[in-house]
């Protein structure tokens, strides 16, 4: 899923993009999933984080710069 989140990616999906990554990591078990994505799972899961992260950071309004906070966050969780 998060290859396909990632070869598609389009800066119109950022927020819902973010809302799905955020419920997908409060879902039974995420972290024992973490534990067997593969180096490129792993690496497209990063990529994907980081374009939604320069997505909103460059976007000055009260909005985009929570976005930003909650990105963070899911980099952590993620652990990428």
């Amino acid at each position: 899923m998060i290859n396909v989140l990632n070869g598609n990616y389009s800066e119109e999906d950022g927020t819902q993009l973010v809302a799905m990554l955020q419920a997908l990591s409060t879902a039974n078990r995420f972290s024992l999933s973490l534990q067997f994505l593969d180096k490129s799972e792993r690496s497209a899961c990063s990529q994907l984080l980081q374009r939604l992260h320069d997505t909103f950071v460059s976007h000055t309004d009260e909005a985009s710069q929570q976005t930003v906070s909650v990105v963070n966050s899911l980099i952590s969780i993620y652990s990428v």
